[in-house]
């Protein structure tokens, strides 16, 4: 009889990683796609990006850029949360992914940074994340080169 082998792996964030940052098989299924967006926010909000092969800022944005030209509603608002969560841990470094889309998307995105920024400098959150909103918030409305103009 033969024994089978099992490989048993830790579940956390480099597991789930793994399955997350995948698309899922039928990229139409709005339900799936918004689901993995939401548990990429939460992980990144909670212990942000890790290097490969876990959950990396450039998996996550390529996924969440996917996520914001959308055509599902419910989708693009998970997309564009999860591309808020990450600048909130990573700061001015995302914007490497985002100028490369339309000019409207990128107008969005300055539009709600900003926005979450101030939120984020009302106070309850983090020091790390008060430091990203300031610099963050001084470049969109300055335009610099972090947004693509």
């Amino acid at each position: 009889s033969t024994q089978s082998t099992w490989v048993h792996e830790k579940v956390g964030p480099t597991f789930i990683s793994k399955y997350i940052t995948q698309p899922p098989d039928d990229l139409h299924n709005w339900q799936a796609l918004t689901a993995r967006l939401e548990v990429m926010s939460r992980l990144v909000s909670a212990i942000g990006f890790s290097p490969s092969p876990g959950l990396s800022a450039e998996k996550v944005m390529i996924f969440a850029l996917t996520g914001v030209q959308s055509q599902f509603e419910a989708v693009h608002k998970s997309a564009t949360d999860l591309v808020l969560a990450s600048h909130t841990k990573a700061g001015d470094s995302i914007w490497e992914y985002i100028v490369h889309l339309d000019a409207d998307c990128v107008a969005e995105l300055r539009k709600k940074v900003i926005q979450k920024a101030k939120n984020n400098l009302r106070g309850g959150c983090s020091m790390k994340a008060r430091l990203n909103a300031e610099v963050g918030m001084a470049r969109a409305q300055t335009k610099t080169g972090a947004f693509g103009q």
